[in-house]
């Protein structure tokens, strides 16, 4: 069976598999698919840009992969995401500013990439989160003011 001819799975946790880049064309026709775990596999080059279409994800974890270039602009339409892991891999440029649309983000990891720039104050306002990890990147400041506002965090990694 075709992982694509299961239109209405919810939940597609394949980590620590070897999958490579071919699930991602598969993958793209789940618009039904809640829960996105591709962590520790062997995927490829740019997040992929149908995410556009996995608007429904509330869990999405790109671990260990080999992921390059930016954090892709349609992330900003995940509105129901609660965990967003896309650490360790070769992503570069900045955290992008729109990431404090995700209102419902209670982890977000982004450790062990190339990622630069001053962390967004923005990140300030996503007052859900608990667990922030951002460590081991070349982010350029001290550690954030606005880590005042965020009441919930419980582990926080900004350097290191």
């Amino acid at each position: 069976m075709e992982i694509r001819n299961l239109r209405y799975l919810s939940i597609l946790p394949p980590w620590d598999n070897k999958f490579s880049d071919l699930i991602l064309q598969e993958i793209r026709l789940l618009e039904s698919l809640n829960q996105l775990n591709l962590s520790s596999n062997v995927l490829t080059g740019e997040i992929f840009y149908f995410i556009k279409i996995l608007t429904n994800l509330s869990l999405f974890h790109l671990f260990q992969n080999e992921f390059s270039g930016l954090i892709p602009l349609e992330t900003r339409l995940l509105k129901s995401l609660n965990q967003l892991n896309l650490s360790s891999n070769v992503l570069t440029g900045r955290i992008p500013y729109f990431i404090e649309i995700l209102t419902n983000l209670s982890l977000f990891h982004l450790f062990q990439n190339e990622l630069s720039s001053p962390i967004p104050s923005s990140i300030g306002n996503m007052t859900m989160l608990i667990e922030v990890k951002l460590h081991q990147n070349n982010l350029t400041s001290m550690i954030p003011f606005f880590v005042r506002n965020l009441k919930n965090l419980f582990i926080p990694y900004f350097f290191g």
